[in-house]
Order: C-alpha cells, then structure tokens, then sequence
C-alpha cells in the first residue's frame, strides 16, 4: 500500500543543515562533509539520495511512519561496498525506496543486493539479534477480513543477512512465499513476542500463512535452526495447508537439531489436499535429532508427523528434497496438546520413526450426533518404531490408537474413548516385541469402561508385558501368538497364555 514519504521539512534545507550532498562517485563522497554532524529525517525513504562523509549520522524517526518501530540511528560508511545493502540495517541511498508495499517486483528491486560501487547508511544496533521491523515488517494483518500487507520479503530479507530475528507482537501476514528458513548448516532463530490462544482467538506473535500449499515456514535442509515464542495459522485468502516443514534436501542432506520452543499451530483442514493425506502442522521427513520445547497448542488434520516417507509430499519453493531416509529421536519436553479434525488424519503419526521421547494429550474432533466418528483415534504408530518412550492422552476418538511394530517401545495409553477398542492394527499387524503396553484408563463417576487390544490372526506379543488395572478388564481379541505375554494388574505381575476373548 502507498505510504507518506515526505520531509517534514524543506530537503534542500535539510540537505544544507547536515552537510549532506547528492551522490556522485565513491571517490568524490568523502569531500568537505563535516563528520558527525546530526540530523532528523522521518521515514526511511528520507535516506534516499543522501551521503555524507564518514561520522556523519542521521536519525530516522520510522521506516513507514512515524513510531512505527523500523527507526534508528544510521551512520554514514563511504568505504562500504553498495552490494551489501539489506534495506534494513545497511543502505545503499541510490536504491529506490518502493512507493507501494504490496508490489512485490518493486519489493524485490528493494531488497536484491546492490551494484557495484561504495558508500553506505549504517545501522547503529549494535551485536545481536535484528528487529523485523528495521526491514519493513508491518504486523497489520486483520484475520477477521484477510486484509493486510504482505510480509513474507522483508521476513525473508532480515532472516537472509542475520542470524536472530525478533517478530513484533501482532498479526504478519506471509503469502507471497514460505518463511525461508531452508539451507542453513550454521542454523537461524526466529523469535517471536509469545503465543497463546484466549477464547479461541490467537495473541501474541502470529504468521498467517496464505501460502496454499507451500509451507509457512520452511526449514528444508537446515540445521540448528529455532522457532520460538509464535504462533503459525491458516489464512483466510488461500489458506496454507502446512504449517512448518523440515526436511532434508538434495543439496543438504542433514536436517537436524532443529527446535520449536512455545510454538502453536493451527491449520485449516482440508482432507482432500497432499493426495488426501490432509492438512499438516508440523511436518518432519527424515529430519532427525529434533526437540519441541513446549507448551505447545498444535491443530491440523494431523498435527505432528514424524516419519521417514513423506505422504504428504509438500512442496519447497527453496530447494528438492532428497537424503537417505531416516527418522530418529524427537524429544518433546513437558506435555503437547495436538488436535485432529476429522478421520483423515490422527493428531499424532510416527512411522518408521525411532526414539521418540513425549508426553502428548490428543483429541479428534471429527463426531457425528455427538459421538465419536467410525475410524477416529489419537494415534498412529505405522510402520516398524523402535525405542518410543510415549504417553498419550487421547480422548474424543473411537479408539486410543493404532499400532503395526513396536520393538522395545513403552507406550503408556490414558483417556476416555468411544465405544471401539483402544488398540487397533493398521491391516498390517506384525509383532510387539521387548515392549511394554500400559493401560491406565479414566472412568466418569463409578462407570467403567471395557478395553480391548486388536490384531488380526497371526500377530505376535513376544516378550512384552501389558499392564492395566483389574477393572476394567483388558480382553485381547484374535492373538494366535502369546505365550510370551506378560499381564500385570495391581502392581501384581502374573504370566498368561492365550485367552479366549470374554466377549
């Protein structure tokens, strides 16, 4: 959108007063500037035209407007080299400072690096993070409508030259392009002013993603990266059906220790979309030795996916996947709320996936007439998982979970579920070996509830120990292969064979 650029004074008094000149050639810029001479412009379109010699220093009141935030001290360098001009903490004065904000070309005239040449303004910020503002960021985004102003390239920009970047409280609007946080082996942070969410409404930091089907932030083949202290949702206008992604990519095929700190995300459901596998909110393909430092509030058709195959197949705009399959230890401190909307998708997928230590409480808030919808659950462990330490919470679903190879996992299951089983196979059961299954259910008043283990004929319990309380009693249903399980009912361990189902 077109802003106010002008002086609030004459320029050509102002030019006079500070002892700044029209640029001419870097080695005629240094002569007969006094040095340090002070001066106030009001936007940083102000900055466009003018040079000094070095010392020389101008304070800028705003970069849209007045008290916007993007102000600051600049002081003027002649020997600096134009092409690390940022539009943000470093300007080239030559550059054409964009008349409207939502045209994207003129964006990205603003932001490409400079020509050759010298003679820049400097940013007086000291060491540290950068503030998204200093590059143009707006937060003026209005959920309620879907009108605001596009911040994705001066995201992007800040994020490109700097290390740590702090989002301001309020609403940011990211459509034109994913936050690219992809391909950086020395990692990034991206810091945001808090999450929360009060009576359904977001506050706090919030990226409002109109991305399709690109994510809102990507992290393909990065390293060391964090995200903290934000909010990550659906737009309105093309509403983005992935929140984060991280993966490894063709050129950098280690995606790793990567974290997410206080992070929420919510994303519209859409079970049609990435071949209807649904919506996602935190994807993570092969990205391994990841750790999610919650409270967290996370909502999708499926919130976290944590698997060695991308069924989803979401795409990057910054580089193609690729790297050997893998998917091991993600660590989730203190407990993780994820929310699903419908049958499509569980609140929480592992497959192939090994080492994942979590305290998770999950829901699926697919019903009909009030109950639970046929093929909900809180859970699905597909494919063979190795070496979980889980315990899952889940309510709201036909059943708790799903299970196909468990090797050496101890999976303790809580909630209050519908009339199904609180174990199902995924069709293709095979054993749950060296593993420990712990029922610990929740009763309304005095009522009990029946609990059941499925699996089709010829699935193996080898090695493993159930434990559950006495009442309600655990019934396990077609088990051909038993004689190794272990039941063990208030605190009492006891051995059993096969069981006839008492249903």
């Amino acid at each position: 959108m077109a802003r106010d650029n002008k002086f609030n004074s004459s320029r050509r008094g102002l030019i006079a007063g500070i002892g700044l000149a029209v640029p001419v050639a870097c080695a005629a810029q240094t002569e007969s500037m006094p040095a340090h001479t002070g001066g106030t412009i009001r936007t940083m379109s102000g900055l466009g035209g003018l040079v000094g010699t070095d010392g020389a220093y101008l304070d800028v009141l705003g970069y849209h407007e007045t008290g916007d935030g993007g102000g600051g001290r600049f002081v003027w360098n002649a020997a600096a080299l134009k092409r690390t001009h940022d539009g943000g903490t470093v300007i080239d004065p030559q550059r054409a400072f964009p008349d409207d904000w939502d045209d994207q070309l003129a964006l990205e005239a603003w932001f490409a690096d400079g020509p050759a040449g010298c003679g820049l303004w400097h940013r007086v910020s000291g060491r540290g993070a950068v503030e998204a503002v200093w590059f143009g960021l707006m937060a003026d985004y209005d959920p309620a409508t879907g009108h605001g102003t596009d911040d994705a390239q001066a995201l992007n920009r800040a994020l490109s030259r700097h290390h740590t970047v702090r989002l301001p409280l309020g609403n940011i609007l990211i459509r034109s392009r994913s936050v690219n946080m992809a391909l950086k082996p020395a990692g990034s942070v991206l810091e945001g002013a808090g999450s929360g969410k009060v009576y359904g409404a977001h506050s706090g930091t919030v990226l409002w993603g109109e991305t399709g089907a690109y994510p809102v932030i990507d992290r393909i083949g990065s390293q060391r990266t964090v995200v903290r202290g934000l909010s990550v949702c659906s737009g309105r206008r093309n509403p983005s059906l992935c929140g984060i992604a991280d993966r490894r990519a063709q050129s950098s095929q280690y995606a790793q220790f990567n974290v997410l700190d206080n992070v929420d995300i919510d994303i519209v459901s859409s079970p049609q979309a990435y071949g209807r596998q649904g919506s996602i909110g935190w994807l993570n393909h092969s990205a391994e030795l990841a750790s999610v430092v919650t409270p967290g509030y996370w909502k999708a058709d499926t919130a976290l996916a944590f698997t060695n195959t991308d069924f989803w197949k979401v795409p990057s705009q910054f580089a193609e996947q690729g790297g050997p399959p893998s998917c091991s230890a993600l660590t989730i401190h203190g407990p993780l709320t994820c929310h699903s909307y419908n049958p499509v998708g569980a609140p929480v997928r592992l497959h192939n996936a090994a080492a994942v230590t979590a305290i998770i409480y999950t829901s699926n808030q697919a019903v009909a007439g009030g109950e639970a919808r046929a093929g909900t659950c809180g859970f699905r462990l597909s494919g063979a998982n190795f070496a979980h330490q889980l315990t899952i919470f889940a309510e709201g679903c036909e059943s708790a979970g799903e299970i196909e190879y468990l090797e050496a996992v101890t999976l303790r299951i809580r909630g209050i579920f519908g009339p199904g089983k609180v174990l199902r196979s995924t069709g293709q059961f095979q054993t749950v070996n060296r593993s420990e299954i712990h029922f610990e259910p929740t009763a309304f008043g005095s009522v009990a509830q029946r609990y059941w283990v499925e699996g089709p004929a010829g699935d193996a319990w080898s090695e493993s120990t159930v434990i559950a309380p006495v009442i309600p009693i655990v019934d396990f249903v077609q088990a051909a292969n038993r004689s190794n399980l272990s039941f063990v009912a208030s605190g009492e361990r006891r051995e059993t064979g096969p069981r006839k189902s008492s249903g």
